[in-house]
């Protein structure tokens, strides 16, 4: 266990987009991300190219935008995700929740996890 508390600004939400439109399930995957996790920084990490139209002050702190190659495909995502510039651009928080805009958030659990003081919770 860790010594220390963490606190909601200890956490940013990144959501990985690469598309100008997203799908109905997506905005709804969207929507709930920005109404269950609406007291952390949301952060977009898209492709230097695209244009965000869903993207607005009240839905995401900002937009973090890398080089096309890493949205290209499966291969150029997972070297961004493993890459030091990614996680540089997020030094100022001491966890990252990536929520992928395939899944669905039903309830804010970012504290409970956060606080049990592990590296990684997700798949390999």
């Amino acid at each position: 266990m860790q010594d220390m508390q963490i606190e909601k600004s200890d956490i940013v939400v990144v959501i990985p987009t690469y598309k100008e439109e997203l799908s109905d399930f997506e905005k709804i995957s969207f929507k709930q991300i920005c109404s269950i996790l609406k007291d952390y920084d949301r952060v977009f990490i898209c492709p230097e190219s695209l244009v965000i139209k869903y993207a607005t002050d009240d839905t995401v702190s900002r937009i973090e935008r890398f080089e096309d190659v890493y949205f290209a495909d499966v291969s150029g995502y997972n070297t961004l995700m493993l890459s030091e510039k990614f996680y540089e651009r997020f030094r100022d928080y001491t966890y990252i929740l990536i929520a992928q805009l395939d899944a669905f958030i039903f309830e804010d659990s970012l504290l409970y996890f956060a606080n049990l003081g592990y590296d990684y919770i997700g798949a390999p």
